[in-house]
Protein backbone atom coordinates (compact mmCIF):
# COMPACT_ATOMS: atom_id res chain seq x y z
CA UNK A 1 0.00 0.00 0.00
CA UNK A 2 1.43 3.32 -0.96
CA UNK A 3 1.91 5.30 2.33
CA UNK A 4 1.89 8.91 0.53
CA UNK A 5 -0.04 11.35 2.51
CA UNK A 6 -0.43 14.38 0.15
CA UNK A 7 -4.36 15.22 -0.88
CA UNK A 8 -5.16 14.16 -4.89
CA UNK A 9 -8.33 14.04 -6.85
CA UNK A 10 -8.88 10.46 -6.15
CA UNK A 11 -9.16 11.34 -2.04
CA UNK A 12 -11.40 14.61 -2.84
CA UNK A 13 -13.89 11.82 -4.47
CA UNK A 14 -13.73 9.64 -1.60
CA UNK A 15 -14.48 12.20 1.01
CA UNK A 16 -17.14 13.81 -1.53
CA UNK A 17 -19.12 10.17 -1.67
CA UNK A 18 -18.62 9.70 2.15
CA UNK A 19 -20.17 12.86 3.04
CA UNK A 20 -22.81 13.29 0.25
CA UNK A 21 -24.03 9.44 1.79
CA UNK A 22 -22.82 8.03 -1.51
CA UNK A 23 -21.09 5.35 1.01
CA UNK A 24 -21.39 1.93 -1.37
CA UNK A 25 -19.93 4.19 -4.12
CA UNK A 26 -16.90 5.45 -1.92
CA UNK A 27 -15.94 1.46 -1.18
CA UNK A 28 -16.58 0.68 -4.31
CA UNK A 29 -14.42 3.07 -6.12
CA UNK A 30 -11.54 2.20 -3.60
CA UNK A 31 -11.08 -1.10 -4.42
CA UNK A 32 -11.10 -0.75 -8.00
CA UNK A 33 -7.44 1.47 -6.90
CA UNK A 34 -4.40 -0.77 -7.89
CA UNK A 35 -2.30 0.98 -5.54
CA UNK A 36 -4.84 3.06 -2.73
CA UNK A 37 -3.20 5.25 -0.26
CA UNK A 38 -3.62 5.35 3.53
CA UNK A 39 -5.59 7.94 3.75
CA UNK A 40 -8.13 6.17 0.43
CA UNK A 41 -7.83 3.40 2.73
CA UNK A 42 -9.09 5.27 5.88
CA UNK A 43 -12.08 6.75 4.00
CA UNK A 44 -13.00 3.20 2.56
CA UNK A 45 -13.30 2.19 6.43
CA UNK A 46 -15.26 5.58 7.28
CA UNK A 47 -17.55 4.36 4.63
CA UNK A 48 -17.80 0.76 5.92
CA UNK A 49 -18.32 2.14 9.17
CA UNK A 50 -21.29 4.34 8.23
CA UNK A 51 -23.12 1.56 6.39
CA UNK A 52 -22.67 -1.17 10.16
CA UNK A 53 -19.72 -3.05 9.01
CA UNK A 54 -17.46 -2.71 12.39
CA UNK A 55 -16.63 -6.11 12.26
CA UNK A 56 -15.60 -5.88 8.79
CA UNK A 57 -13.50 -2.52 9.92
CA UNK A 58 -11.75 -3.86 12.80
CA UNK A 59 -10.53 -7.02 10.74
CA UNK A 60 -9.65 -4.66 7.83
CA UNK A 61 -7.23 -2.62 10.62
CA UNK A 62 -5.80 -5.83 12.44
CA UNK A 63 -4.94 -7.13 8.51
CA UNK A 64 -2.52 -4.06 8.13
CA UNK A 65 1.34 -4.08 8.61
CA UNK A 66 2.31 -2.44 11.93
CA UNK A 67 3.29 0.94 10.52
CA UNK A 68 -0.37 1.46 8.74
CA UNK A 69 -1.55 0.31 11.90
CA UNK A 70 -0.03 2.79 13.72
CA UNK A 71 -1.32 5.47 11.20
CA UNK A 72 -3.35 8.03 14.01
CA UNK A 73 -6.28 8.33 11.31
CA UNK A 74 -6.25 4.29 11.22
CA UNK A 75 -6.15 4.54 14.96
CA UNK A 76 -9.23 6.62 15.56
CA UNK A 77 -11.19 4.83 12.81
CA UNK A 78 -10.70 1.30 14.80
CA UNK A 79 -11.68 3.17 18.16
CA UNK A 80 -14.59 4.48 15.97
CA UNK A 81 -15.50 1.01 14.74
CA UNK A 82 -15.17 -0.02 18.25
CA UNK A 83 -17.22 2.71 19.71
CA UNK A 84 -20.17 2.12 17.11
CA UNK A 85 -19.73 -2.25 17.83
CA UNK A 86 -19.70 -2.01 21.44
CA UNK A 87 -21.97 0.72 23.83
CA UNK A 88 -20.84 -0.85 27.32
CA UNK A 89 -16.85 0.07 26.28
CA UNK A 90 -17.34 3.33 25.53
CA UNK A 91 -16.59 5.24 28.35
CA UNK A 92 -12.96 3.72 28.14
CA UNK A 93 -13.06 4.30 24.46
CA UNK A 94 -13.56 7.94 24.97
CA UNK A 95 -11.19 7.90 27.97
CA UNK A 96 -8.66 6.61 25.08
CA UNK A 97 -9.79 9.30 22.74
CA UNK A 98 -9.08 12.11 25.03
CA UNK A 99 -5.32 10.52 25.65
CA UNK A 100 -4.97 10.76 21.94
CA UNK A 101 -6.14 14.37 21.91
CA UNK A 102 -3.47 15.53 24.56
CA UNK A 103 -0.74 14.32 22.58
CA UNK A 104 1.21 16.28 20.56
CA UNK A 105 1.92 13.62 18.17
CA UNK A 106 -0.90 13.03 17.45
CA UNK A 107 -3.74 15.54 17.99
CA UNK A 108 -3.26 17.31 14.94
CA UNK A 109 -4.58 14.61 13.04
CA UNK A 110 -7.64 15.95 10.64
CA UNK A 111 -9.60 12.21 10.79
CA UNK A 112 -8.61 12.00 14.86
CA UNK A 113 -10.32 15.10 15.28
CA UNK A 114 -12.89 14.82 13.11
CA UNK A 115 -14.19 11.39 14.54
CA UNK A 116 -13.65 12.78 18.17
CA UNK A 117 -16.28 15.35 17.17
CA UNK A 118 -18.21 12.79 15.75
CA UNK A 119 -18.24 10.86 19.10
CA UNK A 120 -18.67 14.00 21.16
CA UNK A 121 -21.51 15.12 19.28
CA UNK A 122 -22.95 11.35 19.90
CA UNK A 123 -22.36 11.66 23.12
CA UNK A 124 -24.75 14.99 23.66
CA UNK A 125 -21.23 17.05 24.06
CA UNK A 126 -21.51 19.46 21.50
CA UNK A 127 -18.56 21.91 23.45
CA UNK A 128 -16.21 19.24 23.15
CA UNK A 129 -16.87 19.25 19.77
CA UNK A 130 -16.26 22.27 19.01
CA UNK A 131 -12.95 22.45 20.73
CA UNK A 132 -11.81 19.38 19.06
CA UNK A 133 -12.34 21.36 15.75
CA UNK A 134 -11.41 25.22 17.10
CA UNK A 135 -8.47 25.26 14.74
CA UNK A 136 -10.04 23.85 11.44
CA UNK A 137 -7.68 23.43 9.00
CA UNK A 138 -9.46 21.97 5.58
CA UNK A 139 -12.83 21.39 4.12
CA UNK A 140 -13.40 18.27 5.85
CA UNK A 141 -13.02 19.87 9.31
CA UNK A 142 -14.78 22.91 8.57
CA UNK A 143 -17.85 21.08 7.60
CA UNK A 144 -17.94 18.96 10.82
CA UNK A 145 -17.75 22.12 12.71
CA UNK A 146 -20.67 23.70 10.98
CA UNK A 147 -22.61 20.76 11.09
CA UNK A 148 -22.12 20.93 14.60
CA UNK A 149 -23.04 24.89 15.40
CA UNK A 150 -26.05 24.17 13.26
CA UNK A 151 -27.20 21.35 15.78
CA UNK A 152 -26.92 23.60 18.41
CA UNK A 153 -28.35 26.42 16.65
CA UNK A 154 -25.59 28.68 16.09
CA UNK A 155 -26.35 29.87 12.71
CA UNK A 156 -24.59 33.02 13.62
CA UNK A 157 -21.03 31.59 14.16
CA UNK A 158 -22.32 28.72 11.46
CA UNK A 159 -22.35 31.25 8.43
CA UNK A 160 -19.29 32.94 9.91
CA UNK A 161 -17.15 29.24 9.54
CA UNK A 162 -19.05 29.18 5.67
CA UNK A 163 -17.12 32.46 4.60
CA UNK A 164 -14.06 31.21 5.91
CA UNK A 165 -15.00 27.82 4.16
CA UNK A 166 -15.76 29.86 1.34
CA UNK A 167 -12.41 31.38 0.78
CA UNK A 168 -10.75 28.07 1.26
CA UNK A 169 -12.57 26.62 -1.76
CA UNK A 170 -15.73 28.14 -3.04
CA UNK A 171 -16.17 25.18 -5.76
CA UNK A 172 -15.59 22.27 -3.58
CA UNK A 173 -18.51 19.96 -3.64
CA UNK A 174 -18.13 19.59 0.23
CA UNK A 175 -18.56 23.90 0.16
CA UNK A 176 -21.61 22.88 -1.72
CA UNK A 177 -22.76 21.18 0.58
CA UNK A 178 -22.34 22.65 3.61
CA UNK A 179 -23.79 25.81 1.89
CA UNK A 180 -26.96 24.18 1.71
CA UNK A 181 -27.23 22.74 4.95
CA UNK A 182 -26.87 26.62 6.35
CA UNK A 183 -29.39 28.28 3.76
CA UNK A 184 -31.60 25.66 5.19
CA UNK A 185 -31.71 26.54 8.47
CA UNK A 186 -31.36 30.03 8.25
CA UNK A 187 -34.73 29.82 6.57
CA UNK A 188 -36.92 32.00 4.83
CA UNK A 189 -38.31 31.42 1.38
CA UNK A 190 -34.90 32.71 -0.86
CA UNK A 191 -32.55 31.02 1.19
CA UNK A 192 -34.86 27.08 1.29
CA UNK A 193 -35.15 27.77 -2.75
CA UNK A 194 -30.77 28.31 -2.44
CA UNK A 195 -30.62 25.09 -0.07
CA UNK A 196 -33.41 23.15 -2.48
CA UNK A 197 -30.86 24.49 -5.89
CA UNK A 198 -27.71 23.46 -4.42
CA UNK A 199 -29.42 20.06 -3.25
CA UNK A 200 -30.65 19.15 -6.81
CA UNK A 201 -27.82 20.27 -8.19
CA UNK A 202 -25.84 17.80 -6.43
CA UNK A 203 -28.24 15.37 -6.85
CA UNK A 204 -27.90 15.55 -10.41
CA UNK A 205 -24.10 15.06 -10.42
CA UNK A 206 -23.84 12.29 -8.05
CA UNK A 207 -27.15 10.59 -8.14
CA UNK A 208 -29.50 9.76 -5.14
CA UNK A 209 -26.97 9.63 -2.26
CA UNK A 210 -28.59 9.64 1.57
CA UNK A 211 -27.59 12.95 2.70
CA UNK A 212 -28.45 14.57 -0.11
CA UNK A 213 -31.55 13.08 -0.09
CA UNK A 214 -31.89 14.10 3.29
CA UNK A 215 -31.38 17.81 2.61
CA UNK A 216 -34.17 17.56 -0.56
CA UNK A 217 -36.59 16.19 2.09
CA UNK A 218 -36.12 19.06 4.19
CA UNK A 219 -36.38 21.72 2.02
CA UNK A 220 -39.96 19.90 1.12
CA UNK A 221 -40.93 19.62 4.87
CA UNK A 222 -40.00 23.32 5.24
CA UNK A 223 -42.65 24.41 2.65
CA UNK A 224 -45.12 22.06 4.06
CA UNK A 225 -44.82 19.46 1.42
CA UNK A 226 -44.66 16.60 3.29
CA UNK A 227 -45.72 13.50 0.99
CA UNK A 228 -42.95 14.91 -1.23
CA UNK A 229 -40.44 14.76 1.60
CA UNK A 230 -41.91 11.27 2.22
CA UNK A 231 -40.81 10.09 -1.27
CA UNK A 232 -37.01 11.14 -0.79
CA UNK A 233 -36.70 9.55 2.33
CA UNK A 234 -38.11 6.06 1.71
CA UNK A 235 -35.32 6.50 -1.18
CA UNK A 236 -33.13 7.10 1.22
CA UNK A 237 -33.75 4.30 3.26
CA UNK A 238 -33.70 2.00 0.34
CA UNK A 239 -29.96 2.88 0.02
CA UNK A 240 -28.92 2.49 4.06
CA UNK A 241 -32.35 1.11 6.07
CA UNK A 242 -30.34 1.99 9.65
CA UNK A 243 -29.77 5.63 8.84
CA UNK A 244 -30.41 7.65 11.62
CA UNK A 245 -31.08 10.60 9.95
CA UNK A 246 -33.10 9.48 7.54
CA UNK A 247 -35.42 7.41 10.41
CA UNK A 248 -35.45 11.16 12.28
CA UNK A 249 -36.93 12.98 9.27
CA UNK A 250 -39.35 10.13 8.56
CA UNK A 251 -40.56 10.11 12.04
CA UNK A 252 -41.06 13.99 11.72
CA UNK A 253 -42.78 13.87 7.93
CA UNK A 254 -44.99 11.01 9.45
CA UNK A 255 -46.18 13.35 12.28
CA UNK A 256 -46.70 16.30 10.20
CA UNK A 257 -48.62 13.58 7.78
CA UNK A 258 -50.67 12.11 11.22
CA UNK A 259 -49.83 8.84 10.33
CA UNK A 260 -49.42 7.25 13.95
CA UNK A 261 -48.79 3.80 12.75
CA UNK A 262 -45.95 5.08 10.58
CA UNK A 263 -44.58 7.34 13.58
CA UNK A 264 -44.46 4.23 15.78
CA UNK A 265 -42.95 1.78 13.00
CA UNK A 266 -40.18 4.03 11.94
CA UNK A 267 -39.58 5.37 15.89
CA UNK A 268 -38.75 1.32 16.65
CA UNK A 269 -36.50 1.36 13.80
CA UNK A 270 -34.55 3.99 14.87
CA UNK A 271 -34.67 2.71 18.53
CA UNK A 272 -33.03 -0.60 16.69
CA UNK A 273 -30.58 1.17 14.83
CA UNK A 274 -28.98 3.44 17.76
CA UNK A 275 -30.99 3.05 21.30
CA UNK A 276 -28.67 5.09 22.70
CA UNK A 277 -29.09 8.85 20.19
CA UNK A 278 -29.24 11.80 21.58
CA UNK A 279 -32.39 13.37 19.53
CA UNK A 280 -34.11 10.30 21.13
CA UNK A 281 -32.86 10.98 24.75
CA UNK A 282 -34.25 14.81 23.91
CA UNK A 283 -37.19 13.54 22.87
CA UNK A 284 -37.96 11.48 25.90
CA UNK A 285 -36.92 14.44 28.40
CA UNK A 286 -39.51 16.70 26.57
CA UNK A 287 -42.58 13.93 26.90
CA UNK A 288 -41.43 13.59 30.82
CA UNK A 289 -41.19 17.38 31.30
CA UNK A 290 -44.88 17.25 29.62
CA UNK A 291 -46.35 14.88 31.71
CA UNK A 292 -44.50 16.46 35.23
CA UNK A 293 -46.24 19.89 34.18
CA UNK A 294 -49.73 18.09 33.71
CA UNK A 295 -49.27 16.45 36.71
CA UNK A 296 -48.45 19.42 38.76
CA UNK A 297 -51.91 21.19 37.26
CA UNK A 298 -53.94 17.76 37.64
CA UNK A 299 -52.91 17.96 41.66
CA UNK A 300 -54.41 21.95 41.50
Amino acid sequence: MSTSQQPNTTTIELLNLLYLGSYDACISQCTKLANPSIAHRILELRANIALGQNDYVLEEVESLDSSDKNDTGVKAVELFAQYQKAQESREQLISQLEQWLDDPSRNANPTLLVIAATIYTHEGNPIAALKALHHASNLEMFHVLIVTLLRINRVDLAQDALKRMQDMNDDATLTHLTSAMVALQVGGPEKVQEAQYLYQELNQKFGDAVVVLNGLALTHMTLGEFEEAEQFLQTALTKKSQDVDSLINMIVCQTHMKNDRQVKRYMTQLKAADADNQWLKDRKQKSDDFDSQMGSYAQK
